[in-house]
């Protein structure tokens, strides 16, 4: 017969460890081994990280719970006090399971739980513990309308004091309404906010959440001065001044610098440009961004030498095919130099430098790049028929169009130096016109339709890199004169010594984007790259539009 109880110190049960040859046959009639573990047996889940105590083995049958909690308290060098009104008989076999996982899955079979302060675990039924909870709290609350109540004037550097002032104030509310739950054996505990996480848990409370903020306090925030004024009692105070020193902490800052250039589709050649992309789907593995950086929605591979990598809604990306937007992606070999070789296209007539923003931005907050240009075209009034019926009247009225290119990058810094930027592109232009007059309409001017594209990119790059966003192709209409100087300029017989010819060109405009971090903000804390990249929102499909 087995003994009542099995525990297992600091060394696991000792097991014969498997033998190559295959075991000795048994003699005939002899019994065969009962399995260790029978079905149905509480585990512990191996990486779920909740339970750390030492593992233990228990096999009771019938046993007194106090029988059984001291032995657990033995083990976990606990003091576990149990009030007169637990009284249950326990029957149980767990292997292997650490001591705390233990005490969770007898406390849940018979509907008890526990409260612990320090290295004291109160063990009671759950209307007692609540009713304790309730009579602690009024006491308390008893005890803070009797306190003096103190005023402190506290300095905000690097956030808002309104932002302070909100945070503690839904952090109070949270609290206090959350101050009765009660936490269950065994349950997950709820993710605490990012206040509760930092702010110092509260006092005489024992296992109960106390309210950073007593009733009879109150909080406010000075814009001018960007002060947050405190009238509260003491202890509240100091639990508030330590959240506000937590979170009153410097962002981390990046610079973008950005080139808008025009020139032609052979500029790539004499600047180095890099162009190519290839979409792969798998899992991800770990390695150094850009060179061999194998990510989910990223195929980069250390033959291609990009140093980023990106995620973008197209099928393929090299020259020539390109996303809804038209655009596609490459890096460029020596970003210091980009304004030298830049000025030197420029002398040379193969460049146009169009704007060079240059925007300072927060960690997560969106800086907006854009090139617009506004198009006014003429509009004979009375010419012509919206929705069937013809307008009356005469005159000119022009129509304006917004076109051009519009960047929203939202940065987010890693701990090891890569920036992962969160793209949005929208590119629009005039497009032919798709209305014709009618039989019911005089003639008049073509009105184009404006043609927008929009597309959203992640691209993970290292910070002081280059990287070129390219493919958007406009085409422009060229009159060149050329003819007999003097004779040329002669009234009506001018035409014989001159000639017109029109043309068309296509130009590419080229948006080289540099992120840079500023000097002497810490990033330890902020996850790394991979993890960036891993947690990087989902790619939005792009989408073509056609706005008459």
């Amino acid at each position: 017969m087995k003994e009542p109880l099995e525990i297992a110190q600091a060394d696991p049960p000792q097991v014969d460890p498997p033998q190559a040859d295959p075991p000795a046959e048994m003699a005939p009639g002899a019994p065969k081994e009962e399995s260790a573990v029978p079905t149905g047996e509480f585990r512990s889940t191996p990486g779920r990280g909740e339970y750390t105590g030492r593992k233990i083995s228990l096999d009771f049958k019938n046993a007194d719970i106090h029988d059984v909690l001291r032995i657990i308290a033995d083990v976990s060098s606990l003091n576990i006090v149990a009030t007169d009104d637990v009284k249950a008989r326990v029957t149980l076999r767990l292997v292997e399971v650490p001591w705390d996982q233990a005490l969770d899955v007898i406390l849940q079979a018979n509907g008890l739980e526990k409260t612990q302060v320090g290295n004291v675990v109160s063990i009671s039924t759950a209307r007692r513990l609540e009713a304790e909870r309730t009579a602690r709290l009024a006491a308390q609350s008893a005890e803070q309308r009797l306190t003096p109540l103190e005023t402190a004037y506290v300095k905000v550097n690097y956030v808002k004091a309104a932002d302070v002032v909100a945070l503690i104030s839904r952090e109070t509310q949270q609290r206090t309404a959350g101050a009765g739950a009660t936490a269950r054996p065994g349950a997950a505990p709820a993710a605490p906010s990012r206040a509760a996480a930092q702010a110092p848990s509260g006092g005489r409370g024992g296992g109960t959440q106390v309210a950073l903020m007593s009733p009879r306090g109150t909080i406010a925030a000075d814009p001018t001065t960007n002060v947050v004024i405190i009238r509260d009692i003491h202890e509240n105070i100091v639990a508030i001044n330590e959240l506000i020193k937590n979170v009153d902490v410097q962002t981390p800052q990046v610079v973008i610098e950005s080139y808008l250039v025009t020139t032609n589709q052979n500029l790539n050649r004499d600047l180095g440009i890099q162009w190519g992309y290839n979409r792969e789907t798998g899992n991800p593995s770990a390695g150094s961004p850009g060179q061999g950086f194998r990510l989910g929605g990223s195929g980069l591979s250390s033959i291609t030498g990009l140093p980023f990598i990106a995620d973008f809604p197209a099928n393929a990306f090299f020259p020539g095919p390109g996303s809804a937007l038209d655009i596609t992606l490459g890096s460029l070999n020596g970003a210091d130099t980009l304004n030298l070789r830049l000025s030197a296209l420029e002398t040379e007539g193969k460049a146009r430098v169009i704007s060079r923003p240059r925007v300072v931005t927060l960690n997560n907050k969106v800086a907006d790049i854009r090139s617009r240009r506004v198009v006014r075209v003429p509009i004979t009034a009375g010419s012509l028929t919206v929705g069937g019926a013809g307008t009356a009247g005469g005159g000119n009225a022009f129509q304006e169009f917004d076109v051009g290119i519009t960047l929203k990058v939202t940065p987010q810094i890693s701990s090891d130096g890569f920036v992962l930027l969160d793209i949005e592109a929208e590119s629009s232009e005039l497009a032919t016109a798709s209305v014709s007059p009618s039989a019911s309409t005089t003639a008049f001017p073509i009105v184009p339709d404006e043609l927008l594209r929009t597309a959203s990119s992640n691209v993970l790059i290292k910070a002081g890199d280059t990287f070129v966003l390219g493919g958007i192709l406009q085409d422009n209409l060229n009159q060149t004169e050329r003819g007999i100087p003097y004779l040329r300029d002669t009234p009506v017989l001018g035409w014989l010594f001159k000639g017109r010819a029109n043309g068309r060109t296509k130009d590419e405009l080229l948006v080289f984007i540099t992120p840079k971090l500023v000097a002497g903000v810490a990033t330890t804390g902020l996850p790394t790259a991979q993890q960036l990249w891993e947690k990087r929102p989902k790619e939005v499909a792009p989408s073509q539009t056609v706005q008459p």
